[in-house]
């Protein structure tokens, strides 16, 4: 049986994974979680044939896995201390296909210990009649991962900062959520990943005293990528992600926190999904 004082909490405590609520002051968090994402991308070239030129497609197919561990722990001064250490395992295919027929076929996989993130984020305002709770955020995402493994490019290895604000205005049983983040990274070899801009809108509902649904979009905007303090023509990105989640209480201190995202645009992963199980102790 689900301790009722728990219970009452699925909300909130949907609100703290999504981070747009705080801890309470000693109270500390761990989450294991895993997550998943599909991305296919058709890029069109020329191939080769014995007496003539054919336009092609190769198509790049990755199944990307993150796993590891979240914790936070709430401090005095409505302040909250964030720590990620991420594990990070992508398998690659790689297809020239001409006339819709694959005549080149790779397979390739890499993994690394993923870059840790540390944060701090502090409750800037309180909910007042028509004024929302506001958060400030901020993010170092270390270079701690390898950029790329089995010739598989990860997607990390950077030094990235990050700088967010989120919002959170509450209409029983709803909770309207948004957020929007500004992440820069640090050249490293000559490279250095596009600036990028998020917005994300939300909604939360209480469906039961223990089970909370959620709904949301997420805009991504990303500038194009750097090479020897050049910008590389077509590397911008603008991805759209429409976002789905279940929480429910399991028992007094532990969530089962399930995500799905729908891809909107081609830039987008086609789809994702996620799985986390916040665990608390005071």
């Amino acid at each position: 049986m689900v301790d009722e004082r728990a219970a009452d909490r699925a909300l909130e405590r949907t609100l703290v994974i999504q981070g747009a609520l705080l801890l309470p002051n000693r109270v500390f968090e761990i989450t294991p979680f895993t997550s998943y994402a599909r991305n296919e991308t058709d890029i069109p070239i020329f191939t080769l044939l014995p007496n003539d030129v054919a336009v092609s497609n190769l198509r790049v197919e990755r199944d990307e896995f993150s796993s590891g561990i979240n914790a936070a722990v709430g401090l005095p001064f409505d302040t909250q201390l964030e720590l990620s250490i991420p594990y990070r395992y992508v398998e690659q295919d790689t297809k020239t296909l001409v006339g819709g027929v694959p005549t080149v076929h790779t397979s390739n996989s890499g993994s690394s210990f993923g870059d840790v993130r540390v944060g701090v984020a502090k409750t800037l305002l309180r909910e007042d009649h028509w004024w929302p709770d506001v958060i400030g955020r901020l993010v170092w995402d270390t270079d701690t991962g390898d950029r790329s493994d089995g010739g598989v490019p990860l997607g990390i290895g950077f030094n990235e900062y990050e700088l967010a604000f989120s919002a959170l205005k509450r209409q029983d049983p709803l909770a309207f959520t948004a957020n929007i983040s500004y992440r820069y990274a640090e050249e490293k070899d000559d490279i250095q990943p596009g600036q990028q801009f998020n917005i994300t809108l939300g909604a939360s509902l209480a469906a039961s005293p223990e089970t909370s649904l959620s709904i949301a979009i997420a805009q991504t905007f990303e500038q194009e990528l750097k090479i020897g303090g050049t910008e590389l023509e077509g590397s911008d990105a603008r991805s759209s992600l429409l976002l789905f989640g279940a929480s429910s209480v399991l028992g007094r201190r532990t969530l089962l926190s399930f995500n799905a995202g729908i891809g909107l645009t081609t830039d987008s992963p086609d789809y994702t999904l996620s799985f986390s199980l916040p665990m608390r102790f005071w």
